[in-house]
Formats: structure tokens, sequence, C-alpha cells
């Protein structure tokens, strides 16, 4: 029997823990009322032929690799804490695989007494966190908030990818440890995601081209409180709640360019594309500003600025002539939903124009320019468009796999990386995303596998 009603369909996605029993010895654990016995551990995960319902690869070894096993132990009637294990990985022989998952078995020995158990299992937990748990009521799985920066969730290496039970498994063990088999499925606490640009990617809005690296993307508004027990859909973290949100208290902003990957060309063979990843992160009203998404950034050249001159409030425009090799700062004025946008080169210029047109259509709040800095620009996109449980639209969560494809960029898009930064279209940062975002993307959501794409359209 299990202790929630969640269902897992890719079990292929997910590892899975089985206990054994072997010979058993005189031990102590905090029960006063069942027998000592004795139980193995054998440990199956997906390996790098882990297929999606496509038939893609969209798992790795490392994603897979385990390190250490923890091994927690409650009772089933009181939910007291009765034992906590850990196993590294020398204690596991190699016994093959099944086409789909490596399988292993441990040499080392897990006590355990008899009577009605729920048994759970962790891999690659921060130590600390693991001891934390040690003595403490099973609600504590489900109820206690828990802390983990990107590098205790992935590993400094992206090798030692942090899981959880999708569930515990009750069990009534016996003295004759031959009884004692169950079976855990664990599955990992991040999101996978890969933003890739269609072949006829089109590029909209103001005519230019970009440069450099061209697309770069990172994810924004990482989340660093979870959970450790996921529960029923729809599912909720402990910044879920409207009004929870605290930007930099528990969530990383993107802010620094070395966390940005390529945006390769879109291949059948998903694994050629660089991943990131992202914990999970719920939010019941949905805004833009709640929510944990992939960030595409690019230099970005006008191939015509504007050229003002402000005795004779005259306005042409003229061909850049840094166009189209270099980048250079440029600046967004918006002028109104009629004039459209004005880009200028010299900052000065910009402003002169900015307040003539704003004394031009007696406007009460000052036109400011929009300053790109380098030329970058940013789109951003909003993942689990379409979820499996309606109520987790937007949100990210853990152990799915979200493969995005740009089909169309409308430039210049937003001014930095920030949600509150000046430029772009669409809702406000304390709106919903748009059906139709400022970047044409596909999405394909799974498990560690495959559900159907997304196309997304950037503005």
């Amino acid at each position: 029997m299990k202790t929630n009603s969640l269902k897992i369909a890719a079990f292929f996605a997910a590892a899975s823990i089985f206990l054994l029993s072997c010979d058993k010895d005189k031990i102590e654990i905090n029960d006063p009322d069942g027998e000592p016995t004795m139980m193995t551990v054998g440990v199956t995960f997906p390996n790098s032929a882990t297929k999606a319902s496509n038939q893609y690869e969209s798992g790795t070894e490392a994603e897979s690799k385990i390190h250490y096993v923890d091994i927690f132990i409650y009772s089933a009637t009181t939910g007291n804490f009765l034992s906590y294990n850990r196993l590294d990985a020398s204690k596991f022989n190699y016994k093959g695989d099944n086409g789909s998952a490596n399988m292993y078995t441990a040499t080392a020995k897990i006590p355990t007494t008899t009577g009605k158990r729920i048994v759970f299992a962790g891999i690659n937990l921060p130590q600390e966190l693991a001891k934390g748990l040690d003595g403490k009521h099973l609600s504590a799985l489900a109820g206690s908030v828990q802390e983990m920066s990107k590098a205790e969730l992935i590993g400094d290496s992206e090798d030692k990818f942090a899981m959880f039970s999708v569930e515990g498994e009750e069990a009534d063990f016996k003295y004759d440890e031959a009884l004692n088999n169950i079976s855990l499925r664990c599955q990992r606490l991040v999101a996978k995601i890969v933003v890739e640009k269609d072949p006829l990617m089109k590029l909209d809005g103001v005519a230019g081209v970009f440069l450099g690296d061209e697309l770069t993307y990172g994810i924004n508004n990482f989340n660093r409180k979870m959970f450790l027990l996921q529960g029923d859909a729809p599912f909720k973290d402990p910044n879920w709640a409207a009004g929870s949100y605290n930007n930099g208290a528990d969530f990383n902003v993107l802010a620094d360019f070395k966390d940005y990957a390529e945006v390769k060309g879109f291949d059948k063979n998903v694994l050629s594309s660089t991943p990131l990843y992202a914990s999970e992160n719920t939010s019941e009203a949905k805004t833009k500003r709640e929510l944990t998404r992939a960030t595409v950034r690019a230099q970005f050249i006008p191939e015509k600025i504007a050229d003002w001159d402000d005795d004779k409030k005259t306005l042409k425009h003229v061909s850049n002539t840094n166009y189209p090799t270099v980048a250079k700062t440029f600046y967004a004025v918006v002028a109104s939903i009629y004039d459209g946008t004005y880009y200028f080169l010299d900052e000065d210029m910009a402003k002169e124009f900015a307040e003539y047109k704003t004394d031009d259509l007696k406007l009460t709040i000052p036109i400011e320019p929009i300053k790109y800095t380098d030329g970058w620009c940013y789109w951003d996109i909003f993942l689990n468009r379409n979820p499996l449980t309606p109520a987790n639209q937007w949100d990210v969560l853990r152990n799915d796999f979200y493969r995005c494809k740009i089909t169309r960029i409308t430039t210049p898009g937003r001014s930095g990386p920030d949600i509150d930064a000046p430029g772009g279209g669409g809702t406000g940062p304390d709106e919903k995303p748009d059906t139709d975002t400022n970047i044409s993307v596909d999405i394909e959501v799974l498990h560690w596998q495959y559900r159907g794409v997304e196309e997304y359209e950037l503005y």
C-alpha cells in the first residue's frame, strides 16, 4: 500500500530501489516492539539508453549516476522514525542492465525490525540534509522545508543528481527475511531543460541581425526551497501560495553570463544539445515574476538607426555604419503606438527625441529611452504550457524534461534578463504569461521522456 496516490507513468525515468532480505545480526533500532531483521539493497536506475516515447534518448549516464543511497524507515502505525542508513556506491555490485536501466545489488546489510513499516529512499542527498531527518517524524518528509543550492541538486560536475522517493512503500516485515521484499521508486528533484532553434526560425520585428554566439539561454528564477516528498497533484512547493514570492531570498535570478548555454539547431538526438537544470517551482497566482523560465539572449544590431536634429526637429533613418559586424549599445524610444519605436546609437540624441515626443504628445509621464547595453536583448520562455495537471500550468516540476524549439523571434526583445527590465512585448511581470508569448517555441514535456514539442515565438 502506498502512502500517497501519486502515480508516475514513466517508470523508466525514475530510479527504483529494491530492499531484499539477508542474514540478521543483533542490532539496536529505535523500536521497542519489533524483532531485529536485516535487508540488503538492490538499486535500479535509468542508464543512457533510457528512451522517450518517440524513441529519442533523453537521459545520460551522468544524470543517473549514484554516489550514495539513504534508506529511511518509519513505523506505519505511528509515523515515528525507526532508522536511517547510508550506503555509498562502493557498496554496490553491478548486475547488468535490462535495456533501459542499470541494476545493482548492495553488499552491505540494512538493519530493520519486524512489524508494519514505511520505507523511503534518497539518492545523492547532501549528508547534512539526510542526517537532519534522523529521528524526525514521517511528516517531516512532506512538511519540512528543505533548502538546496544548484550544486547540491545536480553536483558541481553535473553528475550527482539528488533524488527522492516518489512515494513511500508500506510493508509488514517478518522475522523470516525471505518475506521482506519491497521496491521503491525515486525521481530527480530537478527538471531538465533544452532550448533549440528551428532550422526555419523566423526573425521578425525591427530589421537587423544577431552577432557573436547568436542565441544562448539560461535558467531564471531558480527556486532554492522545496519539500523532499512531492505529494499528490496538483503539486505545491513552499513558495506556492499567492504573495509568498520573495525575489532574492528564496530564488536566484539570472545575472551572470557564464550561466548561459548555447541554443543549438534542433536535432533528432536531443543529447547533442546542452541541457540546463531547474529546481521545482510552483505558483498559485502564475505571474511571470514568480515563474521559473528559460531566458534567451543575443547581441542584436539594428540595420537602420534614427538621426534626430533637435534644432530643426527633423527625424530620418540612416544606415547603421556598424552593421552587420560590430555590436553597439543602442537606445529605443517608444514614441507611441501610432508613431512606433525609433532606435539610436547616440544617447543624447535619444534623450532629446524622447523629450520632444513627450511634449509633442502632451504626456504626463515622460518617455525614457530604453538602453540595450552592447546590443544584448532578452526573451523569456515560460515552460509547461500544457501540463498533465491543468492546475500546474507554467509550473516547473521535478523530473520533467522540457524541450523547447524556437520558431520565431521578434526583435529587439527586453533590455535585460530581469523580468522588470524595459522593452519587449506581452503582458507585464505581475500578469500571467501570454497565450502567445514573445518567442515562438515548441515545447516537449516529459518525465525524462518526451510527450510533445511546443513552439514559442519571442517578442
